[in-house]
């Protein structure tokens, strides 16, 4: 079957089986870490093909996930991608350690985001969820890493929040190989899956997760949040066990231990009962009509980290839906990049800067200078004022989104270049043609450096100065 669908297709399409997928030579070894079940189920499973998957969850796309798992293949063709994150001991002393992993995609010298697809306790669904998402934070110029994490019989509680923590253990301890901080990053969870990585803050559970760098945010999809009366059924039950699945469990006012027992359970693993001032800032969305997961589970939860003064964005989106995952051609679509740009905000103490508005330059002879940048560079003037009170001129100049203000400040002290004094360094222009640039400086009798490379860029660059010294950087 391998050598039949290296030879009949280059890329993985809709048409093709799970099990055709996972007999692919860069998973093998690894077909639990990219497969939605295992064991039986897997077997069972292996015959159906990406495009049939539809008719039993109408809101996943085909196309995406193949998409999703060309990407996937194509990095494990690039590096070694599959890592265990349970020390061998560890796994000898309980097998079921061995299946769980990360698949890691870091992008050296940048921010990442742990990946925990949902799938009820009973499967990882990162076809769906985590393959395609990675794909996309990877076009946005971030790194990932997609957990497996224990279910079905194998993952009750805490199991599946002892993996996580073994994640994160991981990958605190080889941040330098594989080029990460684990000062600024966040988790990302989905439906089932949400409820896991929700569990990072609750204050039930940090025994689990003592010592570890806890994420800047939580990015959560439809998720599972509560054990109690809203909780989805069939999570409780894959992630308490059988006795959880009757609906009412834990609900009756008596002194039955068993009933007692329950209880304490549902309340240890409620996320929206654990919430503190210090569980990390969320951003939080799903349908407004979500069929299999209550609404209430987001809302509960938005209210409890409002009411503990948490950093919380919560969005909800018209529709009848539940698994989107990237949720491109939906109502959700772009919630990965507003839930990026959410972190960036808690990144930076809540405070948001949406670009550089000005930068302001003192120039000793205002008649000069405004020759220099108006008639001789060609800056288009948007305001020009004299202020008596202070004797000197105010000249702003569009340059592009941006503005630059020229303050004319007779008797100003010279700029030290040399050595050279702290604040604003240069300016550096972008150009189409570095060339055309300079010969159109030079004809202005303006000079300009050796044109060079910029030693990180690769990008040619050169300097010029203005009236007053300042260096002004010309950059391809």
């Amino acid at each position: 079957m391998k050598q039949t669908m290296e030879q009949t297709m280059g890329r993985i399409t809709e048409e093709n089986t799970l099990g055709e997928i996972l007999a692919l030579e860069e998973f093998c070894g690894h077909e639990h870490m990219v497969g939605f079940y295992q064991g039986e189920q897997a077997r069972q499973t292996r015959k159906i093909r990406l495009s049939k998957l539809p008719i039993i969850y109408p809101d996943w796309k085909p196309e995406v996930m193949a998409e999703g798992l060309n990407y996937l293949r194509k990095k494990a063709q690039e590096a070694e991608i599959f890592r265990d994150i349970w020390k061998p001991e560890d796994i000898e002393q309980d097998p079921s350690k061995g299946r769980t992993g990360l698949i890691a995609l870091p992008q050296r010298g940048k921010r990442f985001v742990l990946l925990c697809a949902g799938g009820g306790y009973e499967s990882v669904c990162s076809m769906v969820e985590a393959f395609p998402v990675a794909k996309r934070l990877e076009e946005l110029g971030y790194g990932s890493f997609i957990l497996r994490y224990r279910v079905g019989e194998e993952g009750r509680a805490p199991r599946p929040m002892e993996d996580l923590a073994a994640a994160i253990r991981y990958l605190s301890e080889h941040q330098q190989e594989l080029g990460i901080d684990m000062k600024d990053y966040a988790v990302a969870g989905f439906s089932a899956g949400g409820h896991l990585a929700a569990s990072i803050g609750a204050e039930s559970l940090q025994e689990i997760y003592a010592g570890l760098p806890k994420p800047r945010v939580l990015m959560l999809a439809y998720p599972v949040i509560s054990m109690g009366e809203k909780t989805h059924l069939g999570s409780r039950k894959n992630f308490l066990g059988v006795e959880a699945a009757d609906e009412n469990v834990g609900c009756a006012d008596t002194n039955d231990k068993h009933e007692t027992e329950a209880k304490k359970k549902i309340l240890t693993y409620s996320m929206e009962e654990q919430v503190t001032k210090d569980y990390p800032a969320v951003y939080l969305w799903q349908c407004d009509e979500d069929p299999e997961v209550s609404i209430w589970n987001s809302r509960m939860l938005a209210a409890a980290l409002g009411a503990n003064g948490v950093p919380c964005k919560y969005e909800t989106f018209p529709g009848k839906s539940h698994g989107w995952g990237l949720a491109d051609g939906t109502t959700a679509q772009g919630w990965l990049e507003r839930a990026i740009e959410f972190w960036k905000e808690c990144s930076m103490g809540g405070i948001h800067f949406d670009a550089i508005h000005h930068v302001a330059i003192i120039a000793s002879d205002y008649k000069k200078s405004r020759h220099f940048y108006v008639d001789l560079l060609g800056f288009e003037v948007i305001r020009e004022n004299y202020r008596e009170e202070r004797d000197d001129h105010k000249l702003d100049l569009k340059l592009g989104e941006c503005e630059l203000e020229i303050f004319g400040i007779p008797n100003s002290p010279a700029r030290p270049n040399y050595p050279e004094a702290c604040g604003l360094r240069h300016l550096a222009f972008r150009v189409s043609c570095i060339e055309d640039t300079v010969s159109k400086l030079n004809a202005l009798g303006i000079e300009t450096e050796p044109i060079r490379r910029d030693t990180y860029t690769d990008k040619k660059m050169t300097f010029f100065k203005d009236p007053d010294g300042l260096p002004l950087e010309l950059h391809e």
